[in-house]
């Protein structure tokens, strides 16, 4: 939004008009799922009556954050202590745990998959990870105002976050990485809550 108001600020200026903006929640992204192959996960969804937590676990490529495990020693402990909810991971961690699903395994894609996982994230109580493209593309307007949801972002500043300013419904939460420790104890309070 900062770029855009100062892209307009200079149209404006250059050219004498008076073009602006919206308001920021009015900019956040709706996706149109009917362009999607959504049988696989659709019928998943039918079929897991479990709590879904997803964790957004694959690196973050643009240096976000300082960790860039796969946050295996957060999610499996959390598995196998709550095996009354799944765990979906977007990047694949060798598990025998019935309840730690993969979403590459469920949508069943040979292109690029990050609108099946955000329309998955829409029947997911808690979204956890960095700002990476999974974790970006679960923050849909649809979710950001739905109050049931919590988003759990971490990294190393707040302004990394794609939705900072952003007026949202959800219980969004945002805490400046330290170490997978404090990770784990974060996450494990949310998870419990959820």
């Amino acid at each position: 939004m900062k770029m855009w108001a100062d892209i307009y600020e200079d149209i404006n200026t250059t050219f004498k008009k008076k073009m602006k903006l919206d308001p920021v929640e009015n900019y956040l992204p709706y996706v149109d799922y009917s362009k999607y192959d959504l049988a696989n996960v659709r019928n998943y969804i039918d079929a897991d009556i479990k709590e879904k937590i997803l964790f957004c676990n694959g690196p973050a490529m643009s240096g976000q954050c300082q960790y860039n495990g796969d946050m295996r020693e957060i999610i499996l402990p959390l598995a196998e202590k709550r095996t009354d909810k799944t765990f979906l991971v977007t990047h694949k961690i060798d598990t025998n745990l019935p309840n730690v699903l993969y979403t590459g395994n469920i949508i069943k894609s040979d292109r690029c998959d990050l609108n099946e996982i955000a329309y998955m994230s829409k029947f997911c109580s808690l979204i956890i990870g960095r700002n990476s493209g999974p974790f970006c593309f679960a923050s849909t307007g649809e979710n950001l105002n739905d109050p049931n949801k919590t988003f759990y972002a971490f990294g190393h500043q707040e302004s990394d976050c794609f939705t900072m300013g952003i007026p949202k419904k959800s219980n969004y939460i945002f805490e400046k990485y330290e170490s997978p420790g404090q990770l784990y104890a974060s996450i494990r309070n949310l998870v419990e809550k959820a």
